[in-house]
This record gives C-alpha cells, sequence and structure tokens, in this order.
C-alpha cells in the first residue's frame, strides 16, 4: 500500500510531465519539418506548390524537363527516361 501511494504521488506527475512534454516537442517538429525541397521552392516559387495559407505542400513533386528544340509531334517512347 506505501510502495503504491508513493508511486502514485511522485512517479506518475513525473511521467505525466514528461510525456507532456515530449508531445509537445514532437507535435512542434512535425508541424515545423521542412521539406527537402524547399531551396528550390523557395528560389522558384510556383502557386501550385503552396495551400491556400501560404505554406508549402508537403508532397512529391515530379519535374519534367525537355531538351531545347523538342517537338512533341515526333514523341517517341523511348524518349522517356528517369534521370
Amino acid at each position: 500500500m506505501v510502495y503504491a501511494t508513493l508511486f502514485t504521488m511522485i512517479f506518475l506527475p513525473i511521467g505525466i510531465v514528461i510525456g507532456w512534454i515530449s508531445h509537445e516537442t514532437f507535435v512542434t517538429y512535425i508541424k515545423e519539418k521542412a521539406h527537402p525541397f524547399n531551396d528550390i521552392i523557395t528560389q522558384n516559387p510556383h502557386p501550385e506548390l503552396f495551400d491556400e495559407k501560404g505554406k508549402v505542400i508537403g508532397d512529391d513533386y515530379m519535374a519534367l524537363t525537355f531538351d531545347l528544340g523538342y517537338d512533341p509531334e515526333d514523341f517517341e517512347p523511348e524518349d522517356i527516361s528517369d534521370t
């Protein structure tokens, strides 16, 4: 009975406080985690990368690059590469 009372009065409040602080720190980290492409996005911002509040949408993005003088009428399936 004495041990249960000591546990309740000492260790339970300490555990609650440590858990609360850890949770707040984790939530802050998740909310403010920078997107890996933030430097590129800030140098060349496109409106479709931002939500209504102006924050970067943290999704995966795909970039398409065309050679100079590329004519879509001359498209061949072999033209596609993963580089």
